[in-house]
């Protein structure tokens, strides 16, 4: 958990089909969720990365130490992507450090747009750069380069049947937005809190274990607060950790309910409301 001595180590180049780049702290592969593309009809595509026991990546918003995971492509002319769809965080301790990541294995999604006038019965490369840090007791930064190659075909494109399976579960992770959540955010100057209130079928049990995971950095401590009772609501406060600082115009977030509720996890993206913090600027 601790971010320790970082020791960069470049990894070899991964190709389609080939073996993963791997070394002692786990292994990393550029996959895709088709064997061939289509002009124009999308297609997702996105770094796996495979852990050991005990070792840990990080998610957007680090928490108290660690680097967020950077991935750049470089892509044949008139392709797109989407952002990164980033599954929905764990939470690590040690000590008084909290991070947020992932552990065992973690796939970033993103979304490849093909032109609708791409030519056909050819193969394109798809390249990808990526710098990500590792951790147990110390902590690696890893960097390598990733190609994939996908021939383009007339007809719909050929789904991968080995890798369905990662890429349904990701995206099962992956937050969503849920009109029967409302949710607010006030904030004053020593204080953030997140208010929500779910559906009638929701328990206040599930509230209770539910946990907050803030996309911006710094922006608040991250102890684990309690959410508490305020009327038809739940609060959840949390102090900032610049009480006179910026702030932004929105509280941007994930909401991750215990597992095995049925519930999955949940986009939080809600304008926060100054309160008595009115005398604060923006950032």
């Amino acid at each position: 958990m601790r971010t320790g001595i970082i020791v960069a180590s470049v990894l070899a180049l991964g190709l389609c089909g080939c073996r993963p780049a791997a070394d002692g702290q786990g292994k990393a592969e550029l996959v895709a969720d088709v064997e061939s593309i289509q002009p124009g009809v999308p297609f997702m595509a996105g770094l796996l990365i495979t852990l050991p026991e005990g070792w840990h990546t990080y998610w957007l918003n680090p928490g108290d130490s660690g680097m967020a995971p950077e991935l750049k492509w470089q892509l044949p002319d008139g392709f797109t992507t989407g952002p990164i769809l980033w599954p929905a965080p764990k939470r690590f301790e040690d000590s008084s450090i909290v991070s947020f990541g992932y552990d065992r294995q973690v796939l970033l999604l993103q979304e490849i747009r093909p032109p609708a006038d791409l030519a056909v019965d050819r193969e394109y490369t798809f390249e990808l750069g990526a710098l990500w840090l590792v951790c147990r007791d110390t902590c690696e930064s890893k960097t390598g380069r990733f190609v994939l190659t996908l021939r383009a075909l007339a007809g719909p494109a050929v789904a991968s049947a080995r890798w369905r399976e990662l890429f349904q579960r990701t995206r099962a992770e992956v937050p969503k937005h849920d009109p029967a959540w409302k949710f607010r955010a006030v904030a004053d100057d020593k204080v953030l809190s997140l208010f929500a209130a779910p559906p009638r079928d929701v328990g206040s049990m599930l509230i209770a274990r539910s946990a907050f995971f803030p996309s911006v950095p710094n922006l608040v401590e991250y102890g684990e607060g309690a959410w508490k009772r305020a009327g038809d609501e739940y609060r959840l406060g949390m102090k900032r950790i610049s009480g006179g600082g910026p702030l932004p115009e929105s509280l941007q977030g994930v909401l991750v309910p215990p597992g095995g509720q049925g519930v999955g996890a949940i986009e939080v993206d809600v304008a926060l409301d100054l309160g008595g913090a009115k005398a604060y600027t923006r950032t």
